[in-house]
């Protein structure tokens, strides 16, 4: 590879967490153009500002693990290496993303503006829809897309954002939505390839979502894996600052632990006399009235369209029912 550069500093390294920190380690061919550089055992790595991916020399596996967790571990993210294995999505189609899918000039790499000023990178994702004045939602982990497909041919009077960070079920499932857009004529459905907490934390504008839907998320079992479940006090945070007065934070799950982990957060978060612990600095909820919890726990209603039984008609809620297993569910409305 010849002589290793110095590593250069990238103006946004003082970032405590990445904008996008669930990383993949790929091919120098999928090399985006904003990257930061570090240093591993003599080895240049490139991390992608706005992709989430590692690009690393063409060594042995077990050295580009070394590397990617090193590197991983120096910048305070997450990987996981890319490997041949596949959920056989496609099952030998080509999938597209087209129309559906945000490309770079619609949310372009965080700039570097954002270290003096933790707004400079927020878009309005609003204006990625041909009408940006309807409301407003997002998905949290789409999986397979079987809840957009139907809630979005359903309800056309809302635009819906689906966001998921795994590269394969991202493209089946804008791929399943961009065939359903074409026969329906929808215009109400855009998907995000990346993290969903960090995409909440960095580039959503706050008080413009109207609910946020988090449908049966990884369980992350393992107790020194459990800071990657999703809900935690940092995501309630900025769910909050996100949705409108009044939104909501709709989750279902049929992971008992997992549960148990959500409950005793939306207990503190939804604390009926408002002095529940929540593990952030309250200041930093602006327009929250004191002694108010942040948000205030009600019973889940399913969507119109689902059939009775379910609760959101997901291919793997169909699945678990199967299997006789309870599903929990509830929702967080936001209070001021």
């Amino acid at each position: 590879m010849g002589a290793t550069p110095a590593r250069t500093r990238h103006p946004d390294d003082s970032i405590p967490h990445r904008p996008y920190r669930r990383v993949r380690a790929v091919s120098r061919e999928a090399a985006p153009r904003d990257t930061i550089y570090t240093q591993q055992r003599e080895q240049r790595i490139r991390f992608s500002v706005h992709c989430g991916c590692f690009i690393v020399p063409e060594i042995g596996e077990e050295h580009v693990r070394s590397f990617a967790a090193g590197a991983a571990a120096a910048i305070g993210c997450w990987w996981s290496l890319e490997s041949g294995m596949s959920f056989g999505l496609a099952r030998d189609r080509e999938l597209d993303d087209a129309g559906i899918g945000v490309r770079e000039a619609e949310l372009p790499p965080l700039p570097d503006a954002v270290i003096a000023d933790r707004e400079a990178g927020r878009i309005d994702p609003r204006a990625w829809f041909a009408d940006p004045t309807l409301p407003f939602e997002i998905e949290i982990g789409v999986g397979k897309g079987t809840f957009l497909v139907n809630q979005t041919t359903n309800d056309r009077a809302t635009n819906y954002l689906g966001i998921e960070w795994a590269h394969e079920f991202y493209l089946y499932s804008a791929d399943r939505l961009r065939r359903r857009a074409a026969t329906e004529g929808l215009q109400n459905v855009r998907m995000l390839h990346a993290g969903a907490a960090d995409y909440l934390k960095w580039r959503c504008p706050g008080g413009i979502v109207r609910v946020i839907h988090l449908y049966f998320s990884d369980p992350w079992p393992k107790h020194k894996h459990h800071k990657k479940r999703v809900i935690q006090d940092s995501f309630l945070a900025d769910a909050w600052k996100v949705l409108v007065a009044g939104g909501e934070l709709r989750v279902v799950t049929d992971h008992d632990d997992l549960w148990s982990w959500d409950v005793e957060h939306f207990n503190r978060w939804a604390a009926k006399d408002g002095e529940g612990e929540l593990g952030v600095d309250r200041s930093t909820l602006v327009g929250l009235s004191v002694g108010r919890a942040p948000f205030v726990q009600r019973a889940f209603t399913p969507p119109e369209w689902v059939v009775e039984g379910e609760l959101v008609g997901t291919n793997y809620e169909r699945k678990f029912k199967r299997d006789d297993r309870p599903a929990h569910a509830c929702v967080l409305s936001k209070q001021m």
